[in-house]
C-alpha cells in the first residue's frame, strides 16, 4: 500500500543550541530533537543511560508492605509461589524473582498457567490447587490487575497474595496485601511504562534493600541486580514496551548483562540463535531471542522456556533450548499454514476492498499463533485485523491495529457482541460465540470506519531527513548507533534519498521471493539495498531503474571479518508503476 512520506520539523536554533552544548554533530542534534529532546540535560542523559537515574523501588505506594512481607516469608521458611504468564516479560520476570528467592536461601515454587487451556492470568482452579499444596504467598507477575475475584478466593483460603503488574486496572482493584502497578490510580510512581519484569525487578531490588543495612545493597545483592538486568531487558523489550526512561537504562545496561551472563540458560539460547560471541541488540532480542521463549508458550509448553531460565544444568540448558528451537520451527509452519488459509479467505470474499477492517475465523486455526498472523495482515493491509480460532462454537481471537484505530476502545463499543475482551490501542484479544460473529464483524466495521474517517486511513512514514548516498559513510552509523537501543518509542532514524540509479536487474530473494534485493547509485557512490516484503516491486523498480526514492535506514553489514554500509529500504518510490 502507498505510504505518504512525512519530515519531521526542522528547528535551526535548537539544533545549534544541542550541538554546542553537547559537542556532537549537526545531524545527531537533529535526530534528538525529531525524538523530543530538545533540553541538553534530558539529551545527554538519553545518549548515555545511567543505573543511578533508576527509580526508587520504594516509590511504588506499596513496595515498602509488600518488601517486608516477602522478607517475612523468607525468615519464617513460608511457601512462596511465583504466578507468571506465557509470554517472554511474564517468564522473564518469574525467572528473575525465582533466581532471587534462591540467592536468599528461600524455596520458591512457580505456575505458568496453559495459553491454550487457561488463558492469560490468575485461575481459580490453579489457586485451589496450590491452596492444597498450603502455598502461604502468591507473587504475580506480569497479570492479577484485573483479578478481583480471583485474588478474593485466595484471600478466602488464607493465602497472601502480592499482585506485580503493568496493564491497566479494571473497575475493581483486587484486595490483595500489595499492588505493585505504575498505573493504579492516583500512583505516585514516577515512570507508568515499565514493562512486567520492570515491576518484579523493582520488588528484588526492594527486598534486597530490606536484607541491607540503611537500605544500601551489599556486594553480593549488587551484583545480582546487575546480572537480572539481563532478564529484565530481556522481557521489556520483547514485550515492545517504550524504550524510554527507565526501560531504555534497563535495556542498555541488560543487553551488556545478557552478553556477559553465566546463567547456563541464557547462554544456550544465546547460542541457539547464533548469538555465541556477537554484541546483542534489541533487534536480536526481537527477532532471534524472543521468538524462541515465546513459540513454547504459543505451542502450550511454556513449561521449557522457564526451566532453560532458571536451570543450572549446562547440558539440561543445552537440551531445552534445543527443544525451544524445535517448537519455534513448528510454530513458524502453523503460522505459515494460517497466513495461507487467511489469505485465501481473502480472496474468496474479493480482497479487502472498501471494508475497514479484516475479521477472519476458522475452525482449524492455532490460537497461539494467529496473533502474528493477523499482525502480518494488519501491516500489509493497513487495516486493524482480527483472528479467531474457533472450537466448539466459541471463538478466541487476536487483534492487532494501526495507529488512526484505538482497538480497546472499538472493540467496547462492540462488546454487547463479545463474551470477554482485553487490551490496548495497538493489540487485544477477545473472546466471542460464533452465532455472534456476523453482527459483532459488521459493528466493528461501523466503528473502525468512524474512527478512520476521522483521522485518514492512509499510512505514513516520519522521516528524521533526506540523505543523498554521498553522505553516508561509517561516522554517520556511529552517531545513529548511540541512540539505540531501538524500539518502541525509540524508532531508529528514517531517511529518505531521491533520484537514485538501480544498477543492474533487481531480483526477489528469501525461500518464498518475498524480500528483493538490488544495488543503487547516485553519482560515484553506490550500495547494496534489500527492501524486506517488498518482492512483488520488482517489476515497478526495474521499469522505473532510471530513477527511483527510498525510504531506508543504513545498517552496517559484518562479513568475513570485513563491514559495508547497505540500505534497509522501507519504502520504494517508482516513476513506473
Amino acid at each position: 500500500m502507498k505510504k505518504r512520506w512525512r519530515f519531521y520539523p526542522k528547528n535551526p536554533e535548537a539544533r545549534k543550541a544541542l550541538t554546542e552544548a553537547l559537542h556532537v554533530s549537526p545531524v545527531l542534534a537533529q535526530l534528538l530533537i525529531n525524538r523530543g529532546l530538545t533540553d541538553p540535560d534530558s539529551a545527554a542523559g538519553f545518549l548515555k543511560p545511567n543505573i543511578d537515574n533508576l527509580h526508587d523501588p520504594f516509590l511504588f505506594s506499596h513496595m515498602e508492605r509488600a518488601a517486608v512481607r516477602v522478607k517475612d516469608a523468607i525468615l519464617k521458611h513460608e511457601k512462596i509461589l511465583v504466578y507468571g504468564d506465557y509470554d517472554v516479560d511474564g517468564i522473564t520476570a518469574t525467572a528473575l524473582l525465582i533466581h532471587f528467592f534462591r540467592l536468599v536461601g528461600a524455596e520458591a515454587a512457580h505456575y505458568i498457567p496453559s495459553r491454550i487451556k487457561e488463558g492469560y492470568s490468575l485461575h481459580r482452579g490453579a489457586i485451589e490447587e496450590l491452596g492444597e499444596k498450603n502455598i502461604d504467598l502468591i507473587i504475580s507477575v506480569d497479570c492479577g490487575i484485573t483479578n478481583a475475584a480471583e485474588v478474593d478466593f485466595a484471600n478466602s483460603l488464607g493465602i497472601d497474595t502480592i499482585v506485580t503488574d503493568h496493564h491497566e486496572p479494571g473497575d475493581t482493584l483486587p484486595n490483595a496485601l500489595a499492588i505493585l502497578d505504575a498505573k493504579l490510580p492516583g500512583s505516585t510512581y514516577p515512570y507508568r511504562s515499565l514493562a512486567g519484569v520492570g515491576v518484579a525487578f523493582k520488588l528484588a531490588w526492594a527486598i534486597a534493600q530490606t536484607f541491607s543495612s540503611e537500605k544500601k545493597l551489599s556486594q553480593e545483592f549488587y551484583q545480582f541486580i546487575m546480572q537480572a538486568m539481563g532478564l529484565a531487558a530481556l522481557g521489556t523489550i520483547a514485550d515492545v514496551v517504550p524504550l524510554t526512561g527507565e526501560n531504555r537504562i534497563i535495556a542498555h545496561h541488560g543487553l551488556k548483562a545478557l552478553r556477559e551472563s553465566r546463567n547456563p540458560g541464557v547462554r544456550a539460547l544465546l547460542e541457539s540463535a547464533g548469538l555465541g560471541n556477537s554484541p546483542i541488540t534489541a533487534s536480536d532480542v526481537g527477532y532471534r531471542l524472543g521468538p524462541r521463549i515465546n513459540a513454547a508458550g504459543r505451542m502450550g509448553k511454556a513449561h521449557l522456556a522457564i526451566e532453560l531460565l532458571i536451570t543450572n544444568d549446562t547440558r539440561r540448558a543445552a537440551e531445552l533450548a534445543k527443544m525451544l528451537e524445535t517448537e519455534n520451527r513448528r510454530r513458524q509452519e502453523v503460522e505459515k499454514a494460517i497466513l495461507a488459509s487467511a489469505r485465501q479467505k481473502l480472496e474468496e470474499r474479493g480482497g479487502v476492498g472498501d471494508h475497514s477492517t479484516i475479521v477472519l475465523a476458522d475452525e482449524g486455526w492455532h490460537p497461539g499463533v494467529i496473533g502474528i498472523v493477523a499482525s502480518k495482515l494488519s501491516e500489509e493491509y493497513h487495516r486493524p485485523t482480527i483472528l479467531i480460532a474457533i472450537e466448539d462454537g466459541v471463538g478466541k481471537g487476536s487483534a492487532r491495529s494501526i495507529p488512526q484505530v484505538i482497538l480497546h476502545e472499538a472493540l467496547a463499543n462492540c462488546s454487547e457482541h463479545l463474551v470477554t475482551f482485553g487490551g490496548h490501542a495497538l493489540a487485544a484479544g477477545l473472546e466471542v460465540n460464533a452465532t455472534e460473529l456476523p453482527a459483532f464483524t459488521e459493528a466493528l466495521e461501523r466503528e473502525v470506519a468512524k474512527m478512520i474517517l476521522k483521522k485518514g486511513a492512509e499510512p505514513e512514514l516520519l522521516l528524521d531527513h533526506e540523505n543523498p548516498l554521498s553522505s553516508l559513510s561509517r561516522s554517520l552509523i556511529s552517531d545513529l548507533e548511540v541512540l539505540g537501543p531501538h524500539g518502541e518509542g525509540n524508532s531508529p532514524p528514517l531517511f529518505c534519498v531521491n533520484d537514485v540509479e538501480v544498477v543492474g536487474r533487481p531480483r526477489r530473494v528469501g525461500r518464498s521471493g518475498n524480500h528483493l534485493a538490488f544495488t543503487v547509485r547516485q553519482g560515484d557512490v553506490a550500495f547494496k539495498a534489500i527492501a524486506f516484503g517488498q518482492g512483488d516491486t520488482v517489476d515497478a523498480v526495474d521499469r522505473s531503474r532510471k530513477s527511483i526514492s527510498l525510504a531506508f535506514r543504513p545498517i552496517v553489514n559484518y562479513w568475513q571479518g570485513q563491514e559495508s554500509i547497505e540500505l534497509d529500504v522501507k519504502d520504494i518510490r517508482c516513476e513506473i508503476q
